[in-house]
């Protein structure tokens, strides 16, 4: 009887302790998951595994921190693909988000945001005047956003800074038609569309320069201001470092670029850089015809 008491006491161990393994395999593998596949962005509906009811949830996943939506933790990081739809007629999303580095990111593993048309729109500050920032963040692509600033001084649809490589930014209409400044100084650096700065406060010039990012493509937007007014500063910037010959490889394609005080595109301080079947005009601008403009400058 003793024996038969022993046994089953081994019997009942044995079972524990193998329900504590698979215990802790489930919880090791709840640890280490990331995302890959299909996502949604809808803030009409609950926050789950799939669904973000907001860009800012999305990114909270994506860097395995806790979500803004209450939604469940995906892990952090990516190890596939991933495409992330905005369901259509769900916005507009009053947001401003920064995207990081992403673990796991790869020219296999890219993150899409695809906008289906819908509106991402933030009002800017003189310290944060971007709706959008990749701040170091790979293999991101955004496309077919109405990316909107809604502050009538300060206004960036797009920022990429600190080495953001390999990104495209297409399809997007990036609307900076909010910024209504009516001098020369208010107007000087505070708005633009596709922004490539090393600086918060500035959207062209020398305080621009820094190691930006690489092999990006911005290509079929529509990138513009408003035609009263000074309207955006610039449409497009496209900055490297102050290193001579330095190579960014960066595309600007078939963009239309319209409304703008200074400059279409403005290319500083980089190389290896393709401009091509860009359309860049003021139409409606006849206040500032006689002021001086650059179609694309070069530096």
């Amino acid at each position: 009887m003793e024996i038969h008491n022993y046994s089953f006491k081994k019997l009942i161990r044995g079972v524990t302790y193998a329900a504590i393994c698979v215990a802790g395999m489930a919880i090791s593998n709840v640890a280490s998951a990331q995302m890959s596949g299909n996502y949604t962005i809808d803030k009409g509906s609950a926050a789950s595994a799939t669904n973000f009811k907001s860009f800012d949830a999305a990114v909270d996943a994506l860097r395995g921190i806790t979500r803004s939506d209450g939604g469940p933790s995906l892990g952090g990081g990516v190890n596939g693909a991933v495409t992330i739809n905005v369901v259509a007629n769900s916005g507009p999303y009053t947001e401003k988000i920064t995207i990081p580095s992403i673990s796991g990111a790869s020219a296999s593993n890219t993150i899409t945001f695809n906008g289906n048309g819908e509106t991402i729109q933030a009002s800017g500050t003189s310290g944060a005047r971007h709706v959008i920032w990749l701040n170091g963040a790979d293999r991101i692509t955004l496309q077919d956003l109405h990316i909107k600033s809604t502050n009538s001084t300060y206004g960036w649809g797009v920022r990429l800074s600190s080495n953001a490589d390999y990104n495209v930014i297409e399809d997007c209409d990036v609307d900076i038609t909010s910024v209504t400044a009516s001098s020369y100084s208010a107007n000087l650096y505070n708005s633009g569309g596709i922004i490539m700065s090393n600086s918060s406060a500035y959207t062209y010039g020398g305080s621009t320069r820094g190691y930006n990012g690489k092999y990006n493509v911005f290509q079929n937007n529509y990138i513009h201001g408003r035609t009263s007014g000074y309207g955006m500063a610039v449409g497009i910037c496209v900055s490297g470092p102050s290193t001579t010959g330095y190579l960014q490889y960066n595309e600007v394609l078939n963009n239309e670029v319209h409304a703008f005080r200074y400059y279409g595109i403005y290319h500083y301080y980089s190389s290896g850089e393709i401009f091509d079947g860009n359309e860049i005009h003021r139409t409606g601008m006849s206040q500032f015809s006689a002021y001086y403009f650059y179609g694309i400058y070069n530096s």
